[in-house]
């Protein structure tokens, strides 16, 4: 129908399919066509079992984009899926009328490196989910979301719920996030781009993610006034309204 202004397809973070998007997907969906998907490794995907990298897997998305015969779709990535973002948009100039980037880094420092390879080694070694899952909201989540009570149980329970990853396709998506370096690839970006960091952004950092901003020409920046790196899961309308005043800003 005609409220749908614009399609928007978002890959998602690591380890995380289309089933993720949860509450922010619903209201971006109030205005939006929203096309949600699994990448290659997460959720129904099929997959050879072959490692790959940011760049294979923004090969999938825009085969899927073609595919689907999307026009001219703002693309809005999570954190690896803004990852898989950058090298669609530097591949496929004019295949995107706006990018998202949100949470994402153009590569991993060191210590985010070192985060990520920590839970890859919690899958390889078997760890029991709800313990991995308890390290990454400890990381990705802001203050404030532990002092409520229930909410880091809730959390866990909500992406219990979720289909699990296999643990082959969650090592292989951690290795391309590891390897991730788009350097290259977003100083050739030329669709309209907005970078956006919770105030709290702890797997990557506030100031990597200004960095990335840096990096792409023209690119808008905001730090967001409060969230981690979940912060479209702690404050979904609040992202929500960013993503679409950036969206209608594209005119």
């Amino acid at each position: 129908g005609n409220r749908f202004v614009q399609p928007v397809v978002g890959p998602q973070g690591l380890g995380l399919g289309r089933d993720a998007w949860g509450l922010f997907g619903e209201l971006l969906a109030r205005q939006h066509r929203v096309v949600t998907f699994d990448a290659r490794g997460a959720g129904e995907a099929r997959d050879a079992g072959e490692p790959f990298g940011t760049m294979d897997m923004a090969r999938d998305v825009i085969a899927l984009c073609r595919a689907l015969g999307a026009e001219r779709p703002v693309l809005l990535g999570f954190s690896l899926g803004g990852c898989v973002a950058q090298h669609l948009a530097a591949l496929a100039p004019d295949l995107l009328s706006g990018l998202v980037l949100l949470s994402s880094v153009a590569r991993p420092s060191a210590r985010s490196a070192e985060l990520l390879a920590v839970w890859r080694d919690m899958v390889e070694s078997g760890a029991d989910r709800a313990i991995l899952l308890r390290n990454q909201l400890l990381w990705a989540s802001e203050d404030k979301f532990f002092a409520q009570e229930g909410a880091l149980q809730a959390a866990i329970d909500y992406v219990m719920a979720l289909p699990t990853p296999s643990a082959s396709g969650f090592i292989r998506q951690a290795n391309a996030c590891i390897a991730h370096d788009a350097h290259l690839a977003c100083q050739a970006i030329r669709t309209p781009t907005a970078v956006l960091a919770g105030a709290q952004e702890r797997v990557f950092s506030v100031s990597e993610a200004h960095e990335l901003a840096q990096l792409i020409p023209g690119a808008g920046y905001q730090c967001l006034g409060f969230g981690g790196h979940n912060a479209w899961l702690e404050y979904p309308a609040e992202v929500a309204r960013a993503v679409n005043t950036f969206i209608a800003s594209l005119g």
